[in-house]
């Protein structure tokens, strides 16, 4: 097992000297590090600049602690922070285009995020316990950004608006009961998806753990089986809508609890490749492997999905790194061919 995360390594590795050529291979080093630092594991606040100050950041000397100074995340330890990850954690995957569209970091799209403005204050948050409440904020941002003037991630077009419009006819036994599919006169499917996501997550957070950060980080903190890990994204799973297998245990994950992996396409691939297997894998086989890699390398389960994540894929969030997708598909496949033979392949 320990070889199969040399090779992960090893590829995140070449990937970056790829996609950064003007780079050496200690500040490649550097950059896999700082991705894979755990108190840098909640969802990241991304801009331009910081990626650029990353990088210079890898070519010099500054500790990694330096990076305090300039990387952004999510304030995990408070209710609207939680919310606003649960709100890109729905962002963060296909299918939501629509919403997405035009934004240079979808899960960090305008539309979304900027809705957060409604709820400068927890009580204000609290306000949207009542659909209605949400549903009518989200409008009144849509119909500031209605003009196409506001920009490509900014700007709802009717069928945004409508969209919209056909959610909050809903009662709130609907919107709490109902499937994406199942709202009538919704244009844009992706809207469902997103608005009831949020709205459900938001009335779990309130049923499960009072509306208190504390309280969902001293349930998390308590998780320390693989038992207790997965009763407790299982659980989110059934309480929000469009919360899958994957998303679930995402969205704890991009709160920067280390226990939880997001079995996605890159994990099962892996999966497969590294236990030369001809079948599909179930998301609870990827998760329970993954965390045999980490026991054995002595690391987080965590970890290792993000390092499956940047070797597969060489997109380094933190530095706005992302290859072409077909360097990237070319990389992986090479990569899945090294995990079936088991052979490490050299980074010069």
């Amino acid at each position: 097992m320990t070889e199969v995360v040399e090779i992960l390594r090893q590829y995140a590795l070449q990937s970056i000297m790829f996609s950064l050529p003007a780079i050496d291979k200690r500040a490649a080093e550097r950059l896999l590090s700082i991705h894979l630092e755990p108190r840098y594991f909640p969802m990241p606040i991304m801009d331009t600049a910081i990626g650029e100050r990353l990088i210079d950041w890898c070519r010099g000397e500054e500790s990694i602690a330096a990076a305090d100074n300039f990387l952004v995340f999510e304030n995990t330890k408070s209710i609207t922070g939680i919310a606003r990850v649960l709100a890109r954690t729905h962002i963060n995957r296909q299918g939501v285009g629509a919403v997405t569209r035009g934004a240079q970091w979808p899960a960090q799209s305008p539309r979304v995020v900027q809705l957060f403005e409604f709820a400068s204050t927890e009580e204000d948050l609290r306000s949207w316990l009542d659909f209605d409440s949400m549903v009518g904020a989200w409008l009144q941002l849509g119909l500031r950004y209605r003009d196409a003037t506001a920009g490509a991630d900014r700007n709802f077009d009717q069928g945004d608006i409508d969209s919209l419009k056909a959610l909050a006819k809903l009662t709130p036994r609907q919107a709490l009961n109902l499937t994406a599919r199942e709202v009538p006169g919704v244009t844009k499917l992706a809207w469902a998806k997103v608005v009831l996501g949020l709205y459900t997550g938001l009335v779990y957070l309130e049923r499960r753990y009072r509306f208190d950060a504390s309280h969902v980080w001293h349930t998390l903190d308590m998780a320390r089986t693989a038992i207790e890990v997965d009763a407790l994204w299982r659980d989110a799973q059934k309480c929000i809508t469009e919360f899958g297998h994957r998303l679930a245990p995402s969205f704890f994950a991009d709160l920067g609890c280390q226990q939880f992996v997001k079995a996605d396409t890159h994990v099962s691939d892996v999966t497969k490749a590294a236990l030369n297997l001809k079948r599909e894998v179930a998301a609870q086989e990827c998760i329970d492997f993954v965390r045999h890699l980490a026991a054995d390398v002595g690391c987080s389960p965590r970890g290792i999905d993000k390092l499956i994540y940047f070797a597969c894929s060489g997109k380094f969030y933190l530095a706005g790194v992302k290859p072409k997708k077909s360097s990237a598909d070319m990389h992986k496949r090479l990569l899945l061919n090294e995990l079936r033979r088991g052979r490490t392949p050299r980074c010069n």
